[in-house]
């Protein structure tokens, strides 16, 4: 009996498995090869449009001024994008994200949960300059030391977004008066 084409066919197919088998390792070594830094800038950059989007849809709840509504309705809007964006990256780079913001971001939800009206505009609006100026400087440095081209093309891409959100949440919050360290300032000069 004449084995050849049966051992043959064998060959080839362990042959294309083993072919299968060195893609999917390749696959998963690509994924793997993301610096820790890049790694680390894509799980926060999630946590924090997280808390961006969950912010905004609670101010669109309780805030007072049209102006803030405006802006929060931006918020969740562009930081839900943002956030579809960031999860396409993070799967095709093999990263598991995180499922909801920082620990502090919550608390600072729960902070604005029990306000409303215009303390409410003057706390978040305040609360996002701070937090998009942070956001400004960390996408900057991104934009500039990341490894991985993707991350960089979308750190460059959502920067952008960024800086327009800093403008808009800083005009509003010149629009309500100033933020809390003028308002500390303005408040420390007329004691003295």
């Amino acid at each position: 009996m004449n084995h050849a084409p049966i051992l043959k066919t064998l060959l080839v197919a362990l042959f294309s498995i083993g072919l299968a088998g060195a893609a999917s390792a390749q696959a998963a070594a690509k994924a793997g090869k993301i610096s820790r830094h890049d790694r680390q800038f894509i799980e926060n950059a999630v946590r924090s449009n997280m808390a961006e989007y969950e912010l905004g849809k609670l101010a669109e709840q309780h805030a007072a001024s049209p102006e803030v509504k405006q802006f929060a309705e931006r918020m969740v809007s562009d930081h839900g994008k943002a956030g579809e964006e960031l999860r396409e990256v993070a799967q095709q780079k093999g990263i598991t994200l995180p499922d909801r913001p920082k620990h502090a971001e919550k608390r600072e939800m729960g902070k604005l949960a029990k306000l409303s009206g215009p303390q409410f505009d003057r706390e978040y609006i305040d609360h996002m300059v701070k937090d998009h100026r942070k956001g400004v400087k960390e996408f900057q440095e991104e934009a500039q030391k990341a490894k991985d081209p993707e991350v960089k093309k979308s750190a460059e891409q959502m920067l952008a977004t960024l800086k327009e959100h800093l403008q808009m949440a800083e005009q509003a919050q010149a629009a309500m008066g100033g933020g809390k360290s003028r308002a500390r300032t303005e408040e420390k000069s007329g004691r003295q």
